[in-house]
């Protein structure tokens, strides 16, 4: 009866280290996501405060339907305004109707894109607007904007960065 009891001991013993190892590279394992997941979200975080853009002006041309949107990157890093960018407008029409109307790449483009003194013609492409450098976005809402109406103008990036402007037109 001695040898039985060393027997199921040693199982039990067995077990228990099997259980605490398996414990042990579980909460490991764990740990290895949770320190991933929080340097993706740190990477993430540092990205979006060098990514800065802001709606500086708006131009409306009655005569073509068409808002001219001037938008700077203020931040410190470039960033490429295409593709996911999204643009919502808000205004009146001439019917005195509000309307607010989300565009997406591509409905919307970048016509110009002003580098210093220079400006260059896009022929609207996705560009890579660098620190400093303001681009030309034109869009043509679905009706005519109600002279002396205020405008508002929201661009969304693919991260969620928000640029908002209103203006009277």
């Amino acid at each position: 009866m001695g040898y039985g009891t060393v027997v199921a001991s040693a199982i039990l013993f067995t077990l228990v280290i099997v259980l605490v190892a398996f414990i042990a590279v579980l909460l490991l394992d764990i740990t290895n996501v949770v320190m991933s997941s929080a340097r993706t979200v740190l990477k993430s975080v540092r990205r979006a405060s060098a990514v800065n853009l802001e709606i500086t002006s708006i131009r409306y041309d009655n005569s073509s339907n068409t808002l001219y949107i001037n938008v700077t990157n203020t931040g410190s890093e470039s960033v490429i305004l295409g593709p996911r960018y999204d643009l919502l407008i808000d205004y009146y029409d001439t019917n005195n109707t509000r309307r607010i109307e989300l565009y997406r790449y591509g409905e919307w483009q970048v016509v110009e894109v002003f580098v210093g003194n220079s400006t260059l013609t896009t022929g609207g492409a996705a560009v890579e607007l660098y620190p400093g450098c303001t681009a030309q976005i034109s869009v043509n809402p679905s009706k005519p904007i109600l002279p002396g109406s205020i405008v508002i103008v929201v661009l969304v990036s693919p991260t969620g960065e928000v640029a908002r402007y209103a203006t009277g037109v």
